[in-house]
C-alpha cells in the first residue's frame, strides 16, 4: 500500500453491511406486485452491485444480471424500483448486519486519522439510515450514493467529489469494495483498490479485475493502512 493513506472509501451492500437478505425480500415484493413470480435470493444476490433500478430489471427479466434497464423494460423496473424503495425503507435491517470485524475496523481507522467515506450504488438515504440503525453511520461524514452522487460507479464522479470535500489527492487514497465494480471504480478514479472476498464478487472476480490488494477478513486491511 502507498505510504499516506489518508482518505478511506467503502462500498456499502457486501462490503460493509450484510444486506442481502433483506434486499432479496424487498425484491421479491416488488416481483409481487408487478405480478411476476418470487425469484431465488441466490439468484437475486447476483444482481446487486449496479442500483436498485439495475437490481429491479434484473429481477423483471429473471436472467443474467443487467447494469440497466433495456428500453421494453424501462417503464415496468421505474414501477417495480417504487415499490422496492417502498419496502426495503420499512424493512431496512430486519435481517441486515454489520459483517464481522467491521465496527472494530471503523473504530480502529478512525483512532488512526483516517477520513471515512461510503461510495455506493444504493439509494444514500437508505445507507445512512441503515447505518444508524446499526450504529455505524457517525464514522461517514460523507456517505454518497443513488440520489445525492454526481453520476453512480463505476463512474469516478464519486471518488473524486469525496476527495474534493476532503482535500484529498488520489495518491493518498483506496477504494474498499467487494466488486468487480468497486475495483472499475478506484482505478477509474486513478486510486489504490483493496477488494474483500466475503461479499458479492468473490476472490476470482476482484483478482480479475486487477484489485490491488485481496483480502478474506477486512481486519486483514489494518495491516496495510497503518
Amino acid at each position: 500500500m502507498p505510504a499516506g493513506i489518508v482518505a478511506v472509501i467503502f462500498d456499502a451492500d457486501g462490503t460493509l453491511i450484510d444486506s442481502k437478505e433483506d434486499i432479496a425480500v424487498a425484491a421479491n415484493y416488488a416481483m409481487k406486485v408487478m405480478g411476476r413470480p418470487p425469484l431465488p435470493h441466490e439468484q437475486i444476490y447476483r444482481y446487486v452491485g449496479h442500483g436498485g433500478l439495475a437490481l429491479v430489471a434484473s429481477a423483471l427479466r429473471g436472467g443474467e444480471p443487467v447494469t440497466h434497464p433495456d428500453p421494453e423494460l424501462a417503464q415496468a423496473a421505474e414501477e417495480a424500483l417504487k415499490h422496492f424503495i417502498a419496502y426495503y425503507n420499512e424493512h431496512p435491517v430486519d435481517h441486515t448486519r454489520l459483517f464481522p470485524g467491521v465496527a472494530e475496523v471503523l473504530a480502529e481507522l478512525s483512532r488512526r486519522g483516517k477520513q471515512l467515506a461510503v461510495a455506493t450504488n444504493k439509494d444514500a438515504a437508505v445507507t445512512r439510515l441503515v447505518l444508524q440503525k446499526l450504529a455505524a453511520e457517525s464514522y461517514f461524514p460523507i456517505i454518497l450514493g443513488h440520489g445525492n452522487a454526481p453520476r453512480l460507479k463505476p463512474d469516478p464522479a464519486i471518488i473524486h467529489e469525496i476527495l474534493q470535500a476532503y482535500g484529498v489527492p488520489p495518491a493518498a487514497a483506496v477504494m474498499v469494495g467487494d466488486s468487480e465494480v468497486d475495483v472499475q471504480t478506484g482505478h477509474n478514479a486513478r486510486i489504490a483498490t483493496i477488494g474483500l472476498t466475503y461479499g458479492h464478487g468473490g476472490r476470482a472476480a476482484l483478482e480479475r479485475a486487477g484489485a490491488d490488494w485481496v483480502v478474506d477478513d477486512v481486519r486483514d486491511m489494518l495491516a496495510l493502512l497503518p
